[in-house]
């Protein structure tokens, strides 16, 4: 079993609930983990053989760009994409977090994560 993670993925996006959020939108960082089948002495240095973590990243960006009311329904969103565009991936956890998020007590950030299995 081989693992990538892919770090705080910085994004500015327009989810929530508050009319606020919708207009002027927030700082969020994506991390994603995924697990696939893979013995690195077979990669022989071959992105074919691999998870191309670019497109992963592209995913990320491309879904953070739909508005929507909850940071669970971008997770999902993410989530299921991730398995479909390789088949070489056996689960992907995804975790969002909202930065500095509009909710009493300052909370540093505020985040959602979910495993996903094929």
């Amino acid at each position: 079993m081989a693992f990538i993670k892919i770090n705080k993925i910085r994004t500015y996006s327009f989810i929530g609930c508050m009319d606020e959020e919708k207009k002027i939108g927030s700082e969020y960082e994506t991390s994603i983990e995924i697990k696939f089948m893979c013995d690195f002495v077979e990669l022989k240095d071959n992105l074919k053989k691999t998870v191309d973590y670019v497109n992963v990243s592209k995913v990320v960006n491309d879904e953070m760009k739909n508005a929507c009311n909850l940071l669970e329904t971008v997770v999902y969103r993410i989530g299921n994409k991730l398995l479909d565009i390789d088949d070489k991936i056996s689960s992907v956890t995804v975790e969002i977090k909202k930065l500095n998020p509009p909710i009493v007590g300052h909370a540093q950030f505020v985040s959602v994560k979910e495993e996903f299995k094929r």
